[in-house]
């Protein structure tokens, strides 16, 4: 007997069911099949990857900007190098606009497909961020989305894309 079926024993038999012994059995089958068949938890790391190879295409490439990646041209105008967008950029501490605009999407998707994750969790996923960044992730994308309708017609089908492949 389990301490499920004890328990549901005690409770039926206190209250008085002339049937406690077949409510019990019931109780406890009930329970051991939403136990099998409840959702596993979501792999956020599995998430995060299947939702960057929604987004990549959209963004992908960014440029780099430091000392050593842009040269001169006979001009005088600077010429940047254009890198591939990569998770670990998305990673970074970079507060480059492309990425983080790739972040914010991120983010955003995975707060809207899983609606038991933590703000936490979302943001120690991308780089051991904390919640505020996160916080700031929805609202920054939220002003964007109101305002930018390619963005925002972008960003709905991102979200559509990756509700199909993970659901």
């Amino acid at each position: 007997m389990t301490n499920t079926f004890i328990a549901a024993l005690d409770c039926l038999t206190e209250r008085g069911y002339p049937n406690a012994l077949e409510l019990a059995n019931e109780i406890e089958l009930n329970w051991m099949d939403n136990k099998k068949n409840r959702k596993k938890p979501v792999d956020l790391d599995e998430l995060k990857a299947i939702i960057f190879d929604v987004v990549k295409p959209y963004h992908q490439s960014y440029t780099v900007i430091t000392g050593k990646d842009y040269s001169k041209s006979k001009q005088g105008v600077r010429l940047f190098k254009t890198m591939p967008m990569t998770l670990e950029a998305v990673e970074s501490p970079s507060r480059k606009r492309e990425i983080t605009l790739v972040r914010f999407i991120m983010m955003n998707v995975i707060l809207a497909i899983e609606k038991k994750v933590t703000l936490k969790e979302v943001g120690l996923r991308f780089g051991g961020r904390d919640h505020s960044t996160v916080i700031h992730a929805k609202l920054t994308l939220k002003d964007l989305l109101d305002v930018d309708k390619k963005l925002s017609a972008e960003y709905a089908e991102i979200l559509d894309k990756v509700k199909s492949i993970v659901k």
